[in-house]
């Protein structure tokens, strides 16, 4: 007798527990699919208005569209990629002729260039 009552409680725990997994899964599968739906929501929604803003940028006229040919000509001029290298490269150069100046070491041959290229490098 007590052989089946352990094996009845066993048994119907074993049962319970399964039912109550069961439950707690297939409400985290409805939320999930609830968020899922939602997300796709918001995705669409985040895409439309980036292609809205896209939209009204491309008909926007850039600021610069009013300058004159000669302010246009210096902002071209400021805003290249190739600007930004050369003064890069003036920089480098400045601490080369820097470096070449220190004090204590021994006279270079290229006095008077260290010297030009330093007052360049000051100036730009």
């Amino acid at each position: 007798m007590l052989l089946y009552f352990i094996s009845f409680l066993l048994i119907v725990s074993f049962f319970v527990l399964n039912m109550f997994v069961g439950v707690v899964v297939e409400n985290f599968h409805k939320c999930r699919q609830n968020q899922e739906v939602e997300e796709a929501k918001r995705r669409e929604d985040k895409r439309r208005r980036r292609m809205e803003k896209k939209r009204r940028d491309a008909q926007k006229i850039p600021y610069y569209a009013s300058y004159s040919p000669l302010r246009l000509w210096i902002h071209t001029l400021c805003t290249t990629y190739y600007l930004d290298l050369f003064i890069t490269f003036i920089i480098c150069i400045n601490v080369i002729t820097m470096s070449l100046e220190h004090y204590s070491q021994p006279r270079v041959r290229l006095e008077g260039a260290v010297g030009v290229v330093g007052w360049w490098g000051g100036h730009i």
